[in-house]
C-alpha cells in the first residue's frame, strides 16, 4: 500500500462518509465497499495519529473527543 499522510486518510474518509449521506438521503443502503474502505482508512488514519501522540490506535478517536471537549 502507498503511503498516504494523515491529511489524505482524513480526506478519504470524509469523502466516503458525504457518499455514505447522499446515498441514505435517496433513500438507498450504503454499499458494503463504502463500509470497507471506511474502516481501512480509519484503521490506518488512527495507526498513523497514534504513532504521533504514543497511544495505541484504538485509543486515538477518545484522545480527540477527550482533546476536543477540552475547548482548544
Amino acid at each position: 500500500m502507498l503511503y498516504m499522510v494523515c491529511t489524505e486518510w482524513i480526506r478519504l474518509i470524509k469523502c466516503i462518509y458525504q457518499n455514505e449521506q447522499n446515498r441514505m438521503n435517496a433513500g438507498k443502503k450504503v454499499t458494503v465497499r463504502d463500509e470497507k474502505y471506511m474502516k481501512l482508512a480509519e484503521n490506518a488514519l488512527y495507526g498513523e495519529l497514534g504513532i504521533a501522540l504514543g497511544i495505541p490506535k484504538n485509543q486515538v478517536l477518545d484522545y480527540i473527543f477527550k482533546e476536543k471537549s477540552k475547548g482548544y
